[in-house]
């Protein structure tokens, strides 16, 4: 009798310490969720222009560089329109490292990570693309 009252303390114990595991995996989540600075929203492109930038951006010896710009919005139901501009480097060296930005088409809307000053998009490459920074972004009102 007194074993089997020992062993139901200690499945007692791991049941409390899993519901505990539990419950702070959800609040870690929804605080993550929560975070302005980390939100996925669907982002609407109205524009989308390329340019030479290798003078801009690296020593025309070593490197080419396109600059990519984009206009776009998110909408959220209910809310005001947020207006974005923003641009990504895509860097080509010449001894093969490359940094490729993701190009995006106007009038589509895609996926989109909002991170403060950057937008990254994620179209599950495994390679690392570097995200679009933010130049500008303002609300536009009149839902």
């Amino acid at each position: 009798m007194k074993a089997y009252i020992g062993n139901e303390r200690a499945s007692m114990k791991l049941v409390f310490a899993l519901m505990l595991i539990a419950i702070a995996t959800a609040v870690s989540r929804s605080a993550v969720a929560e975070d302005p600075r980390n939100r996925w929203a669907s982002f609407h492109v109205t524009s989308f222009e390329w340019r030479d930038s290798t003078r801009d951006v690296c020593d025309p010896r070593k490197c080419s560089a396109i600059r990519y710009e984009l206009s776009g919005y998110i909408q959220d139901p209910g809310k005001n329109r947020i207006v974005y501009r923003a641009y990504c480097d895509s860097i080509h060296y010449r001894d093969g490292e490359n940094f490729t930005c993701v190009q995006l088409s106007a009038g589509e809307s895609y996926r989109a990570r909002f991170m403060g000053a950057s937008i990254g998009f994620n179209f599950g490459f495994d390679v690392h693309r570097p995200a679009y920074t933010v130049t500008s972004e303002r609300e536009v009102t009149g839902k």
